[in-house]
């Protein structure tokens, strides 16, 4: 989140470009700034590309950073694209944020990628 990345980059007099831009020059490839309620972006040297999310109404925001990383993983191991993946880190972490506690125990790989296709309406 925006917290974390002034951390990592230990500017926080920078700009949120300049933060990132920073981590670039560092070597790390990809950026993935979560931003809550307005969606979050994937930055590379070369691109960004910025998801957004729906209203919601949020029950408890515990275990939603780690669900959207986890939704994010199952993607990017399935071979997904960078924005499948996005999609999937969201999905999942749209589903924790609507219940009480960080795991929904009767989640499964098939109904993640049905609320994909609800959500997102492009994955097949």
């Amino acid at each position: 989140n925006q917290e974390e990345l002034q951390a990592i980059t230990g500017a926080d007099t920078l700009d949120e470009q300049s933060q990132i831009t920073s981590l670039h020059q560092r070597g790390v490839g990809n950026v993935w700034l979560r931003k809550g309620h307005q969606g979050s972006v994937i930055h590379n040297p070369t691109k960004s590309m910025d998801l957004g999310v729906p209203n919601i109404n949020i029950v408890d925001s515990t275990g939603a950073g780690d669900a959207a990383l986890a939704g994010w993983l199952y993607g990017y191991l399935q071979e997904d694209t960078a924005l499948s993946c996005l999609q999937l880190g969201h999905t999942l972490a749209l589903d924790i944020l609507q219940q009480k506690g960080a795991v929904n125990a009767s989640l499964t790989q098939q109904k993640l990628l049905t609320l994909k296709q609800k959500q997102y309406h492009d994955y097949k």
